[in-house]
């Protein structure tokens, strides 16, 4: 083995010790405060609107351009009339927002979910030294457990005062997703 090899499997073992300590210690970490968690979601309901509002604007701006074009009316009228057609044509304006009002809560599920899996929480989460672990492992969620549990969040938001009334802290989403939040130690 290369004077190369060695060292790089040196590191990997580094890492790997670090990882399992690191694991180790999420696990001893107490359950994030209900009113923290509350706060970092209200933070994040902020930043979701304020990315929401950017693609949106930037989805208007297209649509209203492509309504500007003269293409799109010779090319509308060059269509079978059909009622499909039709119907598409007259509500092309309903169809293109709901569109966009789908692709931002789709967009914003994926993003925040890849931020819990590689980061370990959302931005808020982190600013206040929440952290997202697995309940049983203490290991950083995979991205299908992150991403799943983003949608459940959608779908299960009305439930999150739950965590008021456990002894563990944890909400629907958590529970569905076998994860919790955690406040690390030595962050305030």
């Amino acid at each position: 083995m290369s004077e190369r090899q060695q060292k790089k499997a040196g590191d990997d073992r580094v890492h790997e010790v670090l990882s399992e300590a690191e694991n180790f210690h999420l696990r001893d970490c107490p359950a994030a405060d209900p009113f923290q968690r509350a706060g970092s979601m209200l933070l994040d309901f902020i930043l979701a609107f304020l990315l929401g509002s950017g693609v949106d604007h930037a989805g208007n701006a297209f649509y209203t351009h492509l309504i500007n074009l003269p293409l799109t009316l010779s090319f509308s009228k060059s269509l079978p009339d059909t009622k499909l057609v039709s119907f598409l044509v007259e509500n092309a304006g309903t169809i293109t927002r709901v569109a966009a009002i789908g692709s931002k809560i789709s967009f914003l599920i994926f993003a925040f979910g890849w931020l819990v899996n590689r980061f370990g929480g959302s931005p808020a989460q982190l600013l206040v030294g929440l952290k997202v672990v697995d309940e049983k492992s203490g290991k950083t969620l995979e991205i299908n457990q992150a991403l799943f549990r983003q949608l459940s969040l959608v779908v299960t938001f009305p439930l999150s005062p739950l965590a008021f009334f456990r002894k563990d802290r944890r909400t629907a989403h958590d529970l569905l997703t076998e994860s919790s939040v955690r406040k690390v130690h030595g962050v305030r």
